[in-house]
């Protein structure tokens, strides 16, 4: 019965997806990173200083298929549907009975913010996709081959090539692995290590050809920028010493009426941005960089209240959206807004004039509104997400057995995903897509397990006296 649940979610699945095609094409294209991907899969794929340039390789393997901008999003779509599958069975291996693992198998498939992610020429798509692999990997190496194990490193390598912050999740993992695996200690260590040494492979790589390229060994070259605009909206240099040379850095306004997190990042007026350039093409020479990086750790180290503050602010909105936006990033109205903007979109089809054959496209309106429409009805929010991210944290103290060893699998990863990017940057609604998969997975084992010990305990009460 569950398969044939499972059968009807993939065909609306797949329908939603070909309204998506019907609606928009050749995708939404408004984002500002978009062109920016473009110009990195069409010339030279290190231009951009900021971020990692996964993705826009992913961008030249699909252009090898088609050279129609519309060919990625389908292909987008394609991995939608075939990570709710894969979704479904690493929730059956884990010890989830069918009904549990059609959880996070329609959120995949039903949800309006992964549906747009993938309609999008954007990175979270790609990195959901390459996390839910991951996940099936890991869980396979419990009773597999290293080999599985050395998959899932690979997969989160490569996911982290896309989207940087998925390199912790290697050493959740690694560590899940050592837990779970029965056994000798020399076993369970090869299966820890196989993902964390092929995780590390696969960013080596990728470090050594941005060195070839750029001279710079790493990921990027301007992630300093990052750091400094994670402190700046709220740093007072009258509470800490700035080091030498970076009192410049400081705002001195007051903290409500400093701008955004994404001000301090890329307008000229920003004070790093003035000094140094921009963190997507400026000259990111490494001594600015350091610069950037003791002005951020002396802020936290100075100011552990407000940075611990900050993040709080930013962790309430994979919950409440809304609140506090001012000074964060971009939540989900925003978000949308953006990526689907005519004006945004000019840009990108520039930049794919010569690379892509039709990425003019055209839009519905009428359609697309009723889209937006959907998403706001699916979007895991206010009450709802409370619920879900209860009961995912929950779950590895609710369930038992090997349930309860996928449930800290889950829930760890949604921790990391979900976390990090508020600790390093800001929270932004894009940053919840990738962990969508984990976190009702994660909520879905934390409801059967809770529900179960209810059960017993009534059971129990109610039996009759011996």
């Amino acid at each position: 019965m569950a398969l044939a649940i499972l059968a009807g979610l993939l065909v609306i699945g797949a329908v939603l997806r070909m309204w998506f095609m019907y609606a928009q094409r050749p995708g939404y294209i408004g984002f500002p990173d978009t062109a920016l991907y473009i110009r990195q899969a069409n010339d030279e794929l290190f231009q951009g200083h900021l971020r990692v340039v996964g993705y826009s390789v992913f961008l030249r393997g699909v252009h090898t298929l088609s050279t129609e901008m519309s060919a990625v999003t389908l292909v987008q779509h394609a991995m939608g549907l075939a990570g709710a599958v894969v979704m479904y069975a690493t929730t059956r291996r884990i010890g989830g009975p069918p009904w549990i693992a059609l959880v996070p198998a329609g959120a995949l498939l039903l949800l309006g913010g992964p549906l747009f992610m993938e309609h999008a020429l954007m990175s979270e798509a790609l990195s959901a996709f390459l996390l839910v692999l991951a996940l099936y990997a890991a869980v396979r190496a419990i009773e597999g081959h290293a080999a599985w194990a050395g998959a899932a490193g690979l997969a989160l390598g490569a996911c982290t090539v896309v989207r940087v912050t998925m390199l912790p999740v290697a050493v959740v993992v690694a560590l899940w692995l050592l837990w779970v695996r029965s056994g000798r200690w020399r076993p369970r260590l090869l299966h820890a290590g196989a993902v964390l040494a092929c995780a590390v492979l696969v960013v080596l790589v990728y470090a050594i050809g941005h060195d070839r390229e750029t001279g710079r060994f790493g990921l990027t070259r301007t992630s300093a920028f990052n750091s400094y605009a994670r402190v700046v909206a709220w740093a007072d240099c009258r509470e800490f010493d700035p080091p030498a040379d970076t009192r410049f850095l400081c705002d001195p306004r007051p903290e409500k009426e400093r701008p955004s997190v994404g001000w301090y990042l890329y307008d000229p007026a920003s004070p790093a941005v003035r000094t140094f350039g921009s963190p997507d093409f400026g000259p990111g020479r490494p001594e600015d960089m350091d610069k950037l990086r003791s002005f951020a750790q002396a802020a936290v180290l100075g100011q552990p209240t407000d940075y611990v503050r900050y993040v709080g602010r930013d962790l309430v909105r994979f919950v409440a959206p809304n609140s506090y936006a001012a000074a964060s990033g971009p939540g989900p109205e925003q978000l949308f807004a953006t990526i689907t903007s005519t004006q945004g979109g000019i840009e990108a089809i520039r930049s794919g004039a010569e690379y892509y054959t039709t990425p003019s496209g055209f839009n519905r309106p009428s359609h697309e509104s009723k889209l937006r429409s959907w998403e706001r009805i699916t979007r895991l929010r206010g009450p709802l997400a409370v619920v879900l991210f209860g009961l995912a944290i929950a779950a590895p103290f609710a369930a038992r057995g090997r349930l309860r060893q996928g449930a800290v699998l889950m829930s760890g990863v949604t921790l990391v995903v979900t976390v990090l990017p508020a600790l390093t940057l800001f929270y932004a609604y894009r940053y919840m897509i990738p962990a969508t998969a984990p976190l009702t997975a994660a909520a879905a084992i934390g409801a059967y397990a809770i529900y179960a010990r209810v059960a017993a305990s009534r059971s129990r009460s109610e039996a009759p006296p011996a």
